[in-house]
């Protein structure tokens, strides 16, 4: 079997390729400006500037149109902030990977449970990364062939974006011909750019669960070490010294700076990935609420497609947060299940900042109070259909 820390590594190689095609790699000594990363900011200004003047022309004709016009905005403001972010905080993301690298090195020598532990971070993140490409590559394909079957099959002629190029007619087969390629190489730039996004944010999230994994690791194994102590008190005569306090604190001793590694990791994910992982998950909000307004007012394929797009990006986001609360209540028990009683009282003190500590895990939020899980995306599907119903009622 391939040991962990070489499969984790063969990931994130996978992950900054997924980046260079797009001109964002970030496991190099310094970012650098080459032609992809021109012509991804390029696309990005481009896509900002056909789309902001097709949406003044809608304005002067439907409202319904203009709503067309404005669903993939939500696209625009990830794209830029995704952009943004890489560039700026390269140093970051790299420090991160890098880091845990060296922790899946140092981990795999310890032992089968490590490794385990290990190999399960490495599954789950392939899996999500195998999800998430799925998903991209079918709604991305569907988007790009519909214009086209259209064509062949009733001779309707639509653009895959919702905007179309000043001056170039859909209805002559030259101009239909330039708006679709230009579309379609924006989307074969957005869909990778997207991808190699959620890579690197999902990527050091994923890792919260493996770290949490080897505290529990570690856990069990200074709870063991007290069960022996509690079983040699017991056999041995009163007054007798127990053998063993030199192993208790250096393994209570690691598993506290264990923790604190953890929750410093933690806080330096949230705080990396912060404004992103906002923006992800209000855009693909708001994403939602402009197709069903669309749709309401009768079926728009395209439409259609990015509301499963936008729904399907803000559950994926909110899911892995609640799987990292999960992994803090499961850590939090692990803590309390330790047969502390066994400690002197030094190290009783010393259990109790770390008890005390991990009451109040660093979670991620958006906003700075909205914590990302499964209810908050619940909570803005309500008051997307809220919002939905109140227009349909005030339409009629």
């Amino acid at each position: 079997m391939q040991r962990p820390a070489a499969r984790y590594h063969k990931l994130t190689d996978y992950i900054n390729l997924c980046g260079r095609r797009v001109g964002l790699a970030v496991l190099q000594p310094r970012f650098k400006f080459t032609l992809i990363t021109w012509l991804t900011g390029f696309v990005i200004v481009n896509y900002a500037i056909f789309c902001s003047l097709w949406i003044c022309i809608c304005m002067q004709r439907d409202w319904r149109e203009t709503f067309k016009s404005c669903i993939m905005m939500g696209a625009l403001a990830r794209g830029i902030s995704e952009y943004q972010m890489v560039i700026r905080k390269q140093p970051e993301i790299k420090r991160q990977i890098l880091y845990m690298r060296h922790t899946f090195l140092k981990f795999e020598r310890l032992g089968d449970d490590y490794v385990a532990a290990l190999n399960l971070g490495v599954d789950r993140l392939q899996g999500l990364m195998r999800f998430i490409r799925n998903g991209y590559y079918v709604s991305y394909s569907i988007m790009s062939a519909a214009p086209l079957m259209l064509l062949y099959y009733n001779g309707t002629r639509m653009s895959i974006m919702q905007f179309e190029i000043p001056g170039v007619s859909l209805e002559h087969n030259l101009g239909f011909t330039i708006t679709y390629l230009t579309q379609l190489f924006s989307m074969f730039v957005a869909g990778n750019g997207f991808y190699a996004g959620d890579l690197y944010v999902l990527g050091g999230l994923t890792q919260i669960l493996t770290l949490a994994h080897i505290f529990r690791i570690k856990a069990h194994k200074l709870n063991a070490a007290l069960e022996r102590k509690s079983q040699a008190r017991r056999a041995a005569r009163v007054g007798a010294l127990i053998e063993g306090d030199e192993q208790l604190y250096s393994l209570l001793l690691d598993l506290i700076l264990w923790h604190k590694e953890f929750t410093k990791y933690c806080y330096d994910v949230n705080k990396l990935y912060y404004n992103l992982i906002t923006t992800q998950v209000l855009t693909a909000g708001i994403g939602t609420l402009s197709t069903v307004v669309v749709i309401l007012g009768g079926f728009h394929l395209i439409s259609g497609i990015y509301f499963l797009v936008s729904v399907y990006s803000m559950f994926v986001y909110c899911v892995m947060g609640t799987k990292i609360v999960y992994a803090y209540e499961e850590l939090y028990e692990s803590i309390c299940c330790i047969n502390w009683q066994e400690l002197n009282i030094a190290q009783r003190k010393m259990f109790g900042f770390m008890l005390n500590a991990a009451q109040r895990p660093h979670t991620i939020v958006m906003l700075g109070m909205v914590p990302l899980s499964v209810s908050t995306a619940l909570q803005i599907t309500k008051l997307i259909y809220s919002l939905v119903m109140m227009m349909r009622q005030r339409s009629n």
